[in-house]
């Protein structure tokens, strides 16, 4: 018989004799469940039905109403409600979304996160114009993007330069990307070239579903603490604006004199305008995208019954 190959979703066909037994699929070489063969089973005897009771002499006889809500004439009843599942939810609006649909939107994603590492992050705008600024790997090891134009007015390469330091928490959120990165087409690629892997590999794949999950988490996270501790150029630009007032500071005996101190810090930092980008938005959002995608993914690993999910919205009537 052929059949839907719950795992990969591909047609295959198995004997007749392998119905309701766990088999192979020629496909994916993974074990499932066959389905069982139909076999309608058909009643020796008909059963008749009993012939209605006639009324006796004298005894008002009452029509009563049927399940199609037909009344004494035949008509429909108008009384009777709907019992359509549409009439009681209304319709559906939204999509679905299939196991390899998920895959690609948690490959596509986990690209984009390492395309967009080479774009600009973080940067210094002094009245809107970009004068300094550092993509994801630049900050990783401590690099920095000057603008010509604007330092020929300004004069602070060089000392951003000498305090720019390593984005360190970019270190662990490479390697989990890059493992997530790595898992997310291995499965399609040993596919592809038919390509062996040695046992302990083939093992890390056969739960690649729980790994894409924890790794794509722990890059937000390294991600998220890295932007809140600061980047390289706003460490820089602190530190510069703290060392340019550290006479104020150190005459403030007052309060009003040590509030005056921090407001010059604050003037001297905010002359950087040290600003994120939306490249750095939108390299968040894919690898958010990629945790949903990975944990829907688990999901359906365990559920090998379901093909997908929808995703929407169901209207009132």
């Amino acid at each position: 018989m052929r059949l839907l190959c719950p795992l990969c979703q591909k047609v295959i066909s198995i004997p007749d004799n392998e119905a309701g037994k766990a088999v192979n699929c020629p496909e994916c070489k993974k074990v499932f469940q066959a389905p069982s063969l139909f076999v309608p089973e058909v009643s020796a005897e008909p059963v008749l039905a009993s012939p209605p009771t006639r009324p006796k002499s004298g005894e008002k006889f009452e029509f009563e109403k049927t399940d199609l809500g037909l009344s004494r004439d035949g008509l429909a009843s108008p009384n009777r409600a709907a019992s359509s599942p549409a009439a009681d939810f209304g319709s559906f609006r939204g999509f679905s979304i299939t196991r390899q649909e998920c895959q690609w939107v948690i490959r596509v994603c986990l690209t984009l996160a390492v395309l967009l590492g080479f774009f600009t992050w973080v940067k210094s705008a002094p009245a809107g114009y970009t004068a300094y600024s550092q993509s994801g790997w630049d900050a990783f090891f401590a690099g920095l993007s000057v603008d010509r134009v604007a330092e020929e007015a300004l004069h602070n390469e060089e000392a951003l330069r000498a305090k720019l330091h390593t984005a360190w928490w970019l270190m662990p959120y490479a390697l989990a990307l890059l493992l997530a990165v790595i898992l997310s087409w291995a499965d399609l690629i040993l596919k592809e070239f038919n390509l062996r892997v040695p046992p302990f590999v083939k093992t890390l794949l056969d739960q690649r579903e729980l790994v894409l999950l924890l790794a794509t988490s722990l890059a937000l996270v390294f991600l998220c603490l890295q932007n809140v501790l600061g980047w390289g150029l706003e460490s820089a630009a602190r530190t510069i604006a703290w060392e340019a007032n550290t006479t104020a500071q150190a005459a403030a005996t007052t309060p009003e004199k040590a509030t005056l101190a921090k407001i010059l810090m604050g003037k001297e930092l905010g002359s950087y305008n040290i600003q994120s980008t939306l490249w750095f938005e939108i390299n968040l959002f894919c690898i958010l995208l990629a945790i949903v995608s990975s944990g829907f993914l688990y999901w359906l690993k365990w559920h090998t019954d379901r093909r997908g999910f929808k995703l929407g919205v169901v209207l009132d009537k």
